[in-house]
This record gives C-alpha cells, sequence and structure tokens, in this order.
C-alpha cells in the first residue's frame, strides 16, 4: 500500500490531509510520488489520518524507497 493508496482509502483528499497536519498539499503530493518521505514528527498525525498503525506507515515510506 502507498500513501495515496492509505489517503484514499481513508476517504479523504490531499487538502484535507494537509489541513490536518498542518503542511501544503504540494507535501503531501511529494510525500505520495516518492520525491520525499513525510518527516518524523507527521508520522503520529499520518497514522492517525490514514487510519495506519506506525508499522503499516514503515512499511509504506519502504516501498517508496526501494
Amino acid at each position: 500500500m502507498t500513501i495515496r493508496e492509505a489517503r484514499q482509502r481513508a476517504g479523504i483528499t490531499q487538502v484535507a490531509l494537509a489541513k490536518k497536519l498542518n503542511v501544503t498539499q504540494s507535501a503531501v503530493a511529494r510525500w505520495e510520488s516518492g520525491e520525499h518521505p513525510p518527516l518524523k514528527k507527521y508520522h503520529k498525525g499520518l497514522c492517525r489520518a490514514l487510519r495506519v498503525t506506525a508499522k503499516d506507515l514503515d512499511e509504506i515510506k519502504e516501498k517508496h524507497t526501494s
């Protein structure tokens, strides 16, 4: 699963996710494209917003870096 898939599964838009995490929509787009992984300080909020565990988030990040 990718960040995009997790976000879509959670039923939220890039804009809504960005607002929840107090980042720009373009930051979310970069995370989804794998251009830049999310900073660690956003992990807890991402887990909550995307309804995934920290382990799930680590697996998502690994897919982007491999």
